[in-house]
């Protein structure tokens, strides 16, 4: 059995061909006991030091110093050379990546394609262009992180905190990366609480990261612990400025209320995406534009990402009708059972999705328009339901179709639920598109999309319409005397 002290720097794997050290630094193992992760659906097992609350508050203070010592000297530019680099080390090829991804595919339960296609999104989004453009869209370029810049007659400058301690959701592997890297660019050390379902893609990025720069990659964090342990999280929050969390609505509030009142708080909770395709698009000659890409939508990680499709409004009036589209959809998921295969479901989600399936053929039943494709088993299923309140999926590539008689009514169906709105895949005619976004918009959406590219938001983005850069930055001005 080895400590793990230098094991994982060449390909993240520890103690074996399937056993992973999911943590960073190396020095966390020195002289503790171990925690395994619980397993995924693969082969693979996971563990991390056992922590102890004055270990992880000695961790935190830890990084707090390095980010004095090390991240405020350094140029925001040699940062995004060095996350970039380690980037290209996580590539198939690249020297790291090694079976990275067949881990996470095992791990998850995840379809190989998905998490490849996942990774290589993660990945795209950091390179170094990208940063670029994500600082120049929010502080219109660096200059204002690495020093005082002048701006109406004052000087401006923003400073990231201290400490960032980012609470991970494990729903889509490898994406908690971008957060990491939002961090850094502020010039931010990083605690990263990793989830059990994903902990794998922060240490290994920290690993590369040493390769690259390892005096930057002692200004992160890597750890895990078992959910419910307050007195950590107490811990780790002693001595950050800003805390970065997702999971669902009851356990963001949990976190919030134990938070000191001076750390800030950037949550993302519970969200509901959905597809809109409009009475011009509804076609059978389109179906490759319209089904096809909401398919793959659907597909892809299995709708377990806030910007995954749950429903889809289709507007009545077209060549085809909803019922048709449903039809139509039902065909494309039917095309795609086992390939990719979809992830196991335990027997909590097959009953909501049996449920689902339960509730349909008793509206039918009652003479409501409702109507269910389904596979044998729970692999798919699509229900064409006539009533046009939204409705959320049980998820696992379970979609509703609902139609709508003109998309001008859509903004009152979604007003409701706008809390909760996320994104919005759309096939709308050229000419009608200009109009949606204000409609939509105003109705608590915060993100449209074309239908193949719902799943992929860019680095840009301004997830739940807010700018985490935005949020997190802290700015110091300075009055010229007149």
């Amino acid at each position: 059995m080895t400590d793990g002290l230098t094991e994982g720097l060449t390909d993240g794997l520890t103690d074996g061909e399937t056993e992973i050290a999911a943590f960073w630094p190396p020095a966390l193992a020195r002289g503790r006991r171990r925690w395994e992760i619980p397993r995924g659906r693969g082969g693979w097992s996971a563990w991390t030091p056992r922590l102890g609350p004055e270990d992880v508050k000695k961790l935190a203070a830890e990084l707090a110093a390095r980010r004095d010592e090390i991240l405020l000297r350094r140029p925001v530019e040699e940062i995004i050379e060095a996350v970039a680099a380690a980037c290209e080390l996580l590539r198939p090829g690249g020297g790291l990546n090694g079976r990275w991804e067949s881990a996470l595919a095992d791990w998850t339960g995840y379809a190989a394609s998905s998490v490849s296609r996942g990774c290589r999104y993660a990945l795209d989004e950091l390179r170094a262009e990208r940063m670029r453009a994500l600082l120049a869209d929010v502080f219109g370029g660096a200059a204002v992180l690495d020093g005082f810049v002048a701006a109406g007659g004052r000087r401006l400058r923003a400073y990231g905190p201290r400490v960032t301690v980012q609470i991970a959701a494990g729903n889509v592997p490898a994406v908690t990366l971008h957060g990491l890297a939002r961090a850094l660019l502020l010039k931010s050390a990083v605690l990263v609480k990793s989830a059990s379902g994903e902990p794998f893609s922060v240490p290994l990025f920290c690993r590369a990261l040493h390769q690259v720069d390892p005096e930057l990659a002692r200004c992160v964090a890597a750890v895990w612990w078992p959910g419910g342990e307050e007195d950590l999280e107490a811990a780790a929050f002693s001595e950050a400025e800003a805390v970065v969390a997702s999971g669902g609505d009851e356990a963001i509030a949990s976190l919030h209320r134990r938070l000191p009142a001076h750390v800030r708080f950037v949550a993302y909770g519970h969200r509901i995406s959905l597809a809109v395709v409009a009475r011009e698009m509804s076609d059978p000659g389109l179906w490759p534009r319209t089904a096809a890409p909401l398919a793959d939508e659907i597909c892809h990680f299995d709708q377990q990402g806030c910007v995954s499709p749950q429903l889809v409004y289709v507007e009545e009036g077209g060549r085809a009708s909803p019922a048709q589209f449903a039809e139509a959809l039902a065909a494309e998921l039917a095309e795609r059972e086992g390939r990719p295969p979809r992830s196991p479901v335990g027997p909590k989600e097959a009953a909501a999705i049996l449920r689902a399936r339960s509730e349909a053929e008793m509206a039918a039943i009652e003479g409501r328009d409702v109507r269910l494709h389904a596979s044998e088993g729970t692999a798919w299923t699509v229900i064409y339901d006539e009533d046009p309140v939204l409705r959320p999926s049980p998820l696992f590539r379970t979609v509703y179709v609902k139609p709508v008689g003109a998309l001008e009514r859509l903004p009152g169906i979604l007003r409701p639920y706008r809390r909760h709105l996320q994104t919005v895949g759309h096939a709308v005619g050229r000419e009608r598109l200009p109009a949606l976004p204000a409609a939509l918009g105003e109705a608590g959406v915060v993100r449209l999309a074309p239908l193949g590219s719902m799943s992929e938001p860019s680095l840009l983005w301004r997830q739940d319409g807010r700018s985490q850069l935005i949020e997190l930055a802290r700015w110091v001005e300075v009055e010229e005397g007149g």
